[in-house]
């Protein structure tokens, strides 16, 4: 159960309430930072997954379940999921799938205890104690502490799976609005995820841009027809791998660091990211972002 339950709108003050139409293509919804308690009564023999640390371990009818400074709660119900688990420090990491998924558990279990705590390491600190991983079907998608992968037959991307877990930092904890400047997230935890496998084609080869990309942070309406993952994925990894390629791998994620720890439970803008990434690297000018970002 995602999107699930009333969200209190945003609001900007150059526009009012954030309240824009639901697009099926992408996010497009901007939530703060909240506070939730679920209370719930489940049939016998159900199991409650969900961002809180505090999940159940085994099925339970009823129950209440708390999470805080989160954008967004996000609840599987199930009864034919089982998971393979293991601690990395102390994060517990629990991969679900069917039973007859037992042999892709393991390798996705595997991807993420080698991922969780090096990029807690590299970036900042995973927020949650526990991280729960939902093999599906149907699409890779971020919530706080819990995220789906898609299975192709029986193999992954594995880009795919390392970027939903870099979305914890990004969207996780540094916000944005992901109707009108949606590249913030995607970009830079693609960007991530392509630092970290050090390679910067297998995480965009399927979103490597054309002369005629639109601007990064153009809104979701004006990038419908397949031009959204050039522009929120593709474009902003290959243009922020441009600016640090004369940089060692060290000062490539001291950026992400520092970018992170400043700004950690705040929402940027497209504009703040400007700032921050002249003064950071001593820009004289905004000559590096006219050809792939508006900036007016």
């Amino acid at each position: 159960m995602t999107e699930w339950y009333p969200m209190l709108a945003t609001y900007k003050n150059y526009k009012g309430w954030n309240k824009e139409l639901y697009i099926n293509y992408s996010e497009s919804y901007h939530t703060g930072f909240s506070n939730f308690t679920l209370k719930y009564e489940l049939p016998s023999g159900y199991t409650l997954i969900s961002s809180s640390d505090v999940d159940p371990q085994s099925a339970t009818s009823t129950g209440k379940v708390e999470v805080d400074n989160v954008k967004e709660i996000s609840v599987v119900v199930t009864k034919e999921m089982s998971a393979v688990t293991k601690k990395a420090g102390d994060v517990e990491i629990r991969v679900w799938g069917r039973e007859d998924m037992k042999d892709s558990k393991v390798q996705v279990l595997q991807m993420m205890s080698a991922a969780l705590p090096s990029l807690s390491q590299k970036i900042g600190a995973y927020p949650h104690h526990q991280f729960d991983v939902f093999i599906d079907q149907t699409a890779s998608m971020e919530y706080p502490g819990l995220v789906t992968v898609t299975q192709y037959g029986q193999s992954f991307y594995y880009d795919a799976v390392v970027h939903e877990l870099v979305h914890q930092w990004f969207y996780g904890m540094v916000s944005n609005d992901p109707y009108y400047e949606g590249w913030l997230d995607e970009g830079m935890t693609e960007y991530t995820t392509s630092l970290y496998q050090n390679n910067y084609t297998s995480s965009t080869a399927r979103k490597l841009y054309p002369v005629e990309t639109k601007p990064s942070n153009s809104d979701l309406t004006a990038l419908a027809d397949g031009k959204l993952s050039k522009a929120l994925y593709g474009q902003p990894t290959l243009k922020l791998k441009e600016l640090q390629e004369s940089l060692e791998q060290e000062d490539r994620w001291k950026f992400i660091h520092t970018y992170f720890e400043l700004y950690k439970y705040k929402q940027v803008t497209t504009k703040e990211f400007i700032r921050f990434t002249k003064a950071y690297f001593e820009m004289k000018d905004d000559s590096f972002f006219k050809d792939w970002l508006k900036l007016d």
